[in-house]
C-alpha cells in the first residue's frame, strides 16, 4: 500500500477516541465514504467497531486479511474508493470506477464449522438485498453462490475467505462490491453488458454513505442469529430471495456439469439440484447458469 495514495481512518464508536491520518491535505467530495461519515448514526453493536478507509488499495480483502491475522476485532470494516486488484471467486477480477461503488470487507470470527462457511456469502447477499428493498424499493435476488442480480443483471458480488482451525472458522473476511452509481457508459467501456447499478435501476444518483449505513445495519442483523448457530431464519429466506428457485439451471463444478431444477439449499448452504432422473444432488460449490 502506497501511503501517498491512501487515506486511513480507524474509528471506535461511543466515547473512544477516533482519528484520521492523511498524508496530503484532501477535500472530501460530498459522497466520499469516510469513517466519520459512516460511523455517524450507524446504530450497530458490533459491525463498524473499527473502520479503516482507503483512497486506493490493492483490495479491501487483502487489507482485512492482514488485519485479521494481526488480531483485529470482529466487526472491523475496510472500505476503499478504488481497488487496484479487486477480485471475485475463482480469481476473477472485479473492476469499478473510482468513487462509484461500495467496496467493503468485514472481519468476522463466527466459530462456524468450516463446511458451513458458505452461509457467510448467503447472509451478506440477503442483507444487501434487504437494504436495496428498504432504501430504494428495488428487488435484488441471489444467484448462488455469491452474486446479487436485478432482472438477471449483476449488481453485486461477494468473496468470502476463511482461516480454518480444527475444522472450524477461526476468522473470516467477507468482501462485497456493489455497483452504485455506474452509468450505462461505464459498463459499455468495461465491456460488461450483463451488469447493472443502483443508479441505472432507480434512474437517479444514490448516496453511497446512506446506502452503506443501511446495508451494514442489515448485515449485522442478519449475522447475529447465525453467530449463535441459528441458520433457520436465513434458510427460510432462500425461496423468496433466490433468482433460480424452481428453475432449470446448469451448474459447473471442478470436474462436471449438471443440469436440473434448483430445489433449495442444504444445511451447509450448498445447492440442491433435482436431476432429470429424479435424484437430488447436493453441490457445495460451482458456477450457475439459468437455462430457462
Amino acid at each position: 500500500m502506497n501511503p501517498r495514495r491512501q487515506t486511513m481512518a480507524d474509528h471506535t464508536r461511543k466515547k473512544r477516541s477516533s482519528y484520521q491520518i492523511s498524508c496530503t491535505p484532501e477535500a472530501h467530495p460530498p459522497d466520499k465514504i469516510t469513517a466519520d461519515e459512516l460511523s455517524s448514526e450507524l446504530q450497530t453493536k458490533l459491525f463498524g467497531c473499527k473502520i479503516y478507509t482507503f483512497e486506493e488499495t490493492s483490495s479491501t480483502n487483502d487489507v482485512a486479511l492482514q488485519l485479521a491475522a494481526g488480531g483485529a476485532l470482529e466487526g472491523t470494516l475496510v472500505i476503499a474508493e478504488k481497488q487496484r486488484h479487486g477480485r471475485g471467486r475463482m480469481g476473477r477480477s472485479w473492476e469499478s470506477p473510482k468513487g462509484k461503488s461500495i467496496l467493503v470487507s468485514l472481519i468476522l470470527r463466527p466459530s462456524l464449522k468450516t463446511r458451513k462457511s458458505s452461509w457467510l456469502n448467503i447472509l451478506t447477499a440477503a442483507a444487501a438485498s434487504r437494504a436495496m428493498d428498504q432504501m430504494l424499493g428495488i428487488s435484488a435476488l441471489i444467484r448462488w453462490p455469491n452474486d446479487l442480480v436485478i432482472s438477471g443483471k449483476k449488481v453485486a458480488g461477494i468473496l468470502t475467505e476463511i482461516k480454518p482451525q480444527d475444522n472450524r472458522v477461526d476468522s473470516a473476511v467477507v468482501g462485497i462490491g456493489i455497483n452504485v452509481n455506474m452509468t450505462e457508459k461505464d459498463f459499455q467501456r468495461a465491456s460488461l453488458p450483463d451488469a447493472t447499478s443502483l443508479r441505472i435501476e432507480t434512474g437517479k444518483p444514490i448516496s453511497r454513505i446512506e446506502f452503506t449505513k443501511t446495508f451494514i445495519r442489515h448485515w449485522e442483523k442478519t449475522y447475529l442469529p447465525l453467530k449463535k448457530g441459528n441458520f433457520k431464519s436465513l434458510a427460510d429466506l432462500w425461496p423468496r430471495l433466490s433468482a433460480t428457485a424452481g428453475k432449470l439451471v446448469k451448474v459447473t463444478t471442478e470436474n462436471q456439469e449438471l443440469i436440473g431444477i434448483e430445489s433449495g439449499l442444504d444445511t451447509d448452504a450448498g445447492l440442491m439440484l433435482r436431476l432429470s432422473s429424479g435424484i437430488t444432488r447436493k453441490i457445495p460449490d460451482g458456477t450457475l447458469e439459468i437455462l430457462e
